[in-house]
């Protein structure tokens, strides 16, 4: 291996030969301008190699692992390291021209004598999928340092990529780039520095594609982990591919109360106050009632709510109280619906006949009059009255339904009969007409 030094050497040596072509100095002797050619060719050529030399003055030999995908550290063996880390610089440069570099972050030394020595480097990021060659600049002597490549690999977690905290046999499949080699039984899967994470099994189903079964405690710290995949000639780096999450709380039910017990009028509305309540801070309690006869409201905010039946009789009304969360409860009441009370009507009054009579006849009224009873303890009263008509009527018992009435005058009469329950009235006319006396026979007059 050749260093400044050296070179600056050849060439000091190379001028001296120059000098000794043409004279001779410190009791030196002049070479002949013949002899001197020859030799003068053969240093040049040295000095040509020497420069070569000193800019490709290493060479790399092996680098581990063989695949690798970014931020991975890689190891490379070879020479024409400088003996500081920091002063090695490695070129990535993949087929498509893309070129990163990186710093090596440790250097070790295999043989003092060779210079043969490794160092380690971190897989830059942004490079393609895909073959990247490798060059080694020793930045202090510029020598560099090349002949090795590494496959740049990616994985990705196509299905699955979080899990909570107490979570156990979690499946996480994962996928890698079409360069990567799964192994089977050669393949170990890990999240780098995640306490509390451990991958429980391994199942590869093919060279790219893999199944890893991973175990949370219910301690592991939450957020995003990195996910490692390593075989004995490949590891593939997905950062923060994988996240911790708090579990989601165990929904619990609501409780639900109907209230009640309920009783009523059927046709009246009924008030119901059913309620309900949740353990579980934040939940939006809505609220259904089924009135057990075929009708029912959903969707209320409240358990509160009014309901008409409509035929009398006993039914089962169920408030059912939900969470949104898929938690319900129940709570069943009886409803006692009792038949509307009768409702009072006006009595059904009638008068009777149209009927004519002659004077000095009377007629006879067969009026009718019914009534419901209602309201309660009242009596149904009657009376008779003259509408209209030429003269008066007189009635034998005004309050009796069936009595009779005289007349004074002959002429067209209207009666009225008018019951009454007390609270309600109702009237009934009849027609009487009443014809004149026949004239009473008188003697004949004589004169």
């Amino acid at each position: 291996m050749y260093d400044g030094w050296q070179q600056a050497s050849v060439c000091r040596g190379l001028a001296r030969f120059r000098r000794l072509k043409y004279s001779a100095t410190d009791g030196e002797a002049a070479i002949p301008g013949a002899a001197m050619r020859p030799l003068t060719m053969l240093l040049a050529g040295l000095l040509a190699v020497a420069l070569s030399v000193a800019l490709i003055a290493g060479s790399l030999t092996a680098v581990a692992p063989a695949g690798a995908s970014a931020l991975v550290p890689i190891t490379i063996t070879g020479t024409g390291f400088d003996a500081t880390a920091s002063r090695n610089e490695v070129a990535f440069v993949s087929s498509d021209g893309t070129s990163k570099t990186a710093s090596a972050e440790s250097v070790g030394t295999l043989n003092t004598a060779t210079g043969r020595r490794t160092l380690t480097v971190r897989v830059p990021a942004g490079l393609p999928i895909g073959r990247a060659s490798l060059t080694v600049r020793n930045t202090i002597s510029n020598e560099t340092s090349a002949g090795m490549g590494l496959d740049i690999l990616a994985i990705t977690l196509p299905d699955l990529s979080a899990a909570a905290q107490g979570a156990s046999g979690v499946q996480v499949r994962i996928t890698g780039s079409s360069n990567v080699r799964f192994v089977v039984g050669g393949t170990v899967v890990s999240l780098p520095g995640a306490v509390g994470v451990s991958v429980a099994s391994t199942t590869v189903e093919s060279a790219t594609s893999l199944v890893a079964v991973i175990n949370v405690t219910a301690s592991a710290a939450l957020g995003a982990k990195n996910v490692q995949v390593k075989t004995s000639s490949q590891t593939a780096l997905l950062p923060a591919g994988f996240q911790i999450v708090a579990p989601t709380p165990v929904n619990r039910n609501p409780s639900a109360s109907a209230g009640g017990p309920y009783a009523g009028i059927s046709g009246t509305p009924i008030s119901f106050s059913g309620s309900g309540s949740d353990p579980d801070a934040g939940d939006v309690l809505s609220y259904a009632w089924d009135f057990g006869d075929g009708t029912n409201q959903a969707g209320l905010s409240s358990g509160s709510v009014s309901h008409s039946y409509v035929v009398a009789g006993a039914y089962p009304a169920t408030l059912t109280v939900t969470d949104g969360h898929g938690g319900t409860a129940t709570s069943l009441v009886t409803v006692t619906v009792n038949p509307a009370p009768p409702v009072n009507q006006p009595p059904v009054v009638n008068a009777g006949s149209a009927q004519t009579i002659t004077l000095p006849g009377a007629a006879a009224l067969t009026g009718t009059a019914t009534d419901d009873g209602l309201p309660t303890g009242s009596t149904l009263t009657t009376t008779w009255t003259k509408v209209s008509g030429p003269g008066t009527a007189t009635f034998a018992d005004p309050a009796s339904r069936t009595t009779s009435a005289t007349f004074d005058q002959p002429g067209i009469y209207v009666l009225r009969l008018s019951a009454t329950d007390s609270l309600l009235s109702t009237t009934a006319d009849v027609t009487v007409t009443v014809n004149p006396a026949p004239p009473v026979n008188q003697p004949p007059v004589v004169s």
